[in-house]
């Protein structure tokens, strides 16, 4: 039996990116299906972690010559581990996978000319908002000075306010317009591809999590040399500003007059332009959190079974991800305390506690307080936790969202594949 090849571009472990642990669920799964060939292209130079259940792994130079004929999806978010996919989407086309709705920061990455990247940006966008475009000149002249004269207060204030200017042009059009057709992970989303873009073929497919088998929290605490007895909160993924995680540490200061044994564990990457040591240090907070930095994917997940609840918000604004580290605490019987907008929102109301937009004084209390009720009801954090794990079984188990992938696929490409 004849089968027929689907290219997958992404990044994989250990790159850190959540993509690399999505991919790498998807590809698996999506590797049962026997009528597809699945071949991960990976950018050049760069050697993934062995993973047998992965099957065949080439790197974007071992590509023979631009195909049109080559069935391709492209796993794509806003960093520079997705720049090597850009010239093969421009060429050969295929399915876009749109991890972020604001591509800005991969577009600045890629397009090294910057009157290219402007004019991409005025393309996209229009000429009316070249007042943000001046902005962005002149923070990067201005950062380029600092560096130069050892500015360094300076230069991390440009490069800010160049990041924040720059988040303002998504820059997704284009990405679009070349694709077959693209995926997007919640309703948000798909709303604003849509109004971008209405000729295009989008489907809706949520974000899959492999579904976790029963674990022992007290085995797991003193592997981790966690204290039996403290009740722990997590924050997991990137640590960046965005998180709102000087909030929750603000909410964390107060909670220790009740709980003064309590544990604030923040596992992830450390975002070079947020700097969390300095702020736990000046709440004098220290002895009662945990930095973890970067750990590979089976402590993250070990790390979440082992707390009690955890916090996952964001500022308003953000790039319509889904978050994986969410569905991750969800799939694991976790109780979340989530940001109440846009696609997150869109989470049913027993699954997780929504925090509302407020003043910085009004969120940091309302996230107090939810940590409180949980702390002071057990009861209400297993209901909670048991109802995000039911939803996250029936919605974004893998097989499901893998024979969603293969109709779409077969869609775009006028063929027929079964599972």
């Amino acid at each position: 039996m004849n089968k027929t090849q689907l290219f997958i571009y992404t990044p994989l472990n250990p790159e850190k990116t959540g993509i690399s642990d999505y991919s790498e669920e998807l590809i698996s799964y999506l590797a049962k299906n026997n009528r597809v060939d699945i071949i991960s292209v990976i950018r050049k130079g760069y050697v993934p972690l062995p993973k047998s259940k992965l099957g065949k792994i080439i790197t974007i130079d071992k590509l023979h010559k631009f195909n049109n004929n080559r069935r391709n999806l492209f796993q794509i978010g806003n960093n520079k581990y997705h720049m090597f996919m850009i010239p093969i989407l421009k060429k050969e086309s295929g399915i876009v996978v749109l991890h972020d709705i604001n591509l800005a920061k991969l577009n600045y990455l890629y397009y090294k000319n910057k009157f290219i990247l402007l004019a991409k940006i005025i393309h996209s966008h229009g000429i009316f908002l070249s007042f943000y475009i001046l902005k962005m000149l002149y923070f990067r002249l201005v950062t380029r000075f600092a560096v130069q004269f050892r500015k360094n207060d300076l230069a991390i204030k440009c490069v800010k306010e160049f990041y924040q200017n720059l988040a303002k042009f998504t820059m997704i059009k284009e990405m679009v317009n070349l694709s077959k057709g693209v995926i997007v992970h919640n309703k948000y989303a798909y709303s604003y591809v849509n109004k971008i873009c209405p000729q295009k073929s989008i489907a809706l497919i949520r974000h899959g999590i492999k579904l976790s088998a029963s674990y022992d929290k007290r085995k797991i605490r003193k592997k981790l040399k966690i204290p039996l007895n403290s009740f722990v909160i997590l924050s997991a993924g990137f640590v960046d500003k965005h998180k709102k995680i000087d909030y929750a540490l603000h909410a964390f200061k107060q909670f220790l007059k009740i709980n003064k044994g309590a544990l604030y564990i923040i596992v992830g990457q450390l975002s070079d332009r947020f700097n969390i040591s300095s702020i736990i240090n000046n709440l004098g907070v220290k002895n009662n959190v945990r930095l973890t930095g970067y750990v590979n994917f089976s402590a993250f997940n070990d790390y979440i079974r082992a707390s009690d609840i955890c916090i996952n918000l964001r500022h308003y604004g953000t790039q319509g991800e889904t978050s994986g580290s969410l569905l991750r605490m969800m799939s694991l019987g976790k109780p979340v305390l989530i940001s109440n907008f846009n696609q997150y929102s869109e989470y049913p109301n027993n699954t997780c506690v929504k925090i509302g937009l407020g003043s910085h004084k009004e969120e940091i209390n309302w996230i107090y307080n939810a940590i409180v009720r949980l702390y002071q009801h057990p009861d209400k954090r297993k209901k909670i936790g048991g109802s995000a794990k039911k939803y996250i079984r029936k919605f974004h188990g893998w097989h499901k969202i893998t024979k969603e992938y293969v109709e779409f696929v077969s869609k775009c490409y006028n063929q027929t594949y079964r599972l």
